[in-house]
């Protein structure tokens, strides 16, 4: 809720600040985004697993980008940005109990990685001669690379021990009985950029429009640090 809020507050701020820009080009010589830009991102991504009434499962994801954005505004500071990145995502759960004598501990692990492919209409709003913020609106494609969840059970009884390991592919229909997760999955986000020089930290905020399994669907809070060049 407050990534929503301040994203708010940023797309409020640089409508304030449209007017003034149009008149004053000077405006323009942060570095090199006057045509546009190109850099890196590396993000730390809370994600949220919502799968309806079964519940939601907190995971913690990172990943690596590469963006490049092209101006299309004219005399307008507006750009399309474009990019393509790695990402990985992780739901972890252990429990150690004794249950009747028996010391157990359990581990249930859910994995998911994906190629995104994110596309930005994006707005930059210049607040001095290095710093610029730049508010956007996207859809992404997120083709999914790797998606598991293995559960692992060891235990520990009069001098004897039991350990045991199950995986189950997402993607299978064998293990997924004939509900096998989607590979391909089309989100959209909303965020914003603050730019000083060529270093720039980002927040956004989203959500799938399209389903992962039945009633189930990720939503995102992207936290980024970056680099033009």
């Amino acid at each position: 809720m407050k990534a929503k809020v301040f994203l708010s507050l940023c797309f409020a701020a640089c409508a304030t600040m449209a007017s003034a820009q149009l008149e004053s080009k000077s405006a323009y010589s942060i570095y090199e985004t006057e045509d546009g830009w190109q850099g890196l991102r590396v993000s730390y991504k809370p994600i949220v697993m919502d799968a309806g009434e079964a519940g939601d499962l907190d995971m913690n994801g990172f990943s690596l980008d590469y963006v490049k954005a092209f101006r299309v505004g004219g005399n307008v500071p507006l750009f399309v940005e474009i990019g393509a990145g790695f990402q990985w995502g992780q739901y972890l759960d252990i429990e150690e109990e004794e249950v009747e004598g028996i010391e157990f501990y359990a581990e249930d692990r859910l994995t998911v990685a994906s190629i995104n492919i994110p596309v930005n209409l994006a707005y930059q709003c210049f607040l001095s001669n290095q710093v610029s913020l730049t508010p956007y609106v996207g859809l992404n494609v997120k083709g999914h690379v790797l998606g598991k969840n293995t559960v692992y059970v060891k235990g520990e009884y009069l001098g004897e021990s039991l350990e045991e390991e199950e995986t189950i592919d997402l993607f299978s229909k064998e293990d997924m009985e004939k509900d096998p997760c989607k590979r391909f999955v089309i989100g959209w986000h909303v965020g914003a950029t603050l730019t000083y020089n060529r270093f720039n930290l980002g927040v956004n905020y989203g959500t799938d429009l399209t389903e992962f399994n039945t009633d189930t669907k990720f939503k995102t809070t992207t936290v980024t640090l970056g680099v033009n060049f």
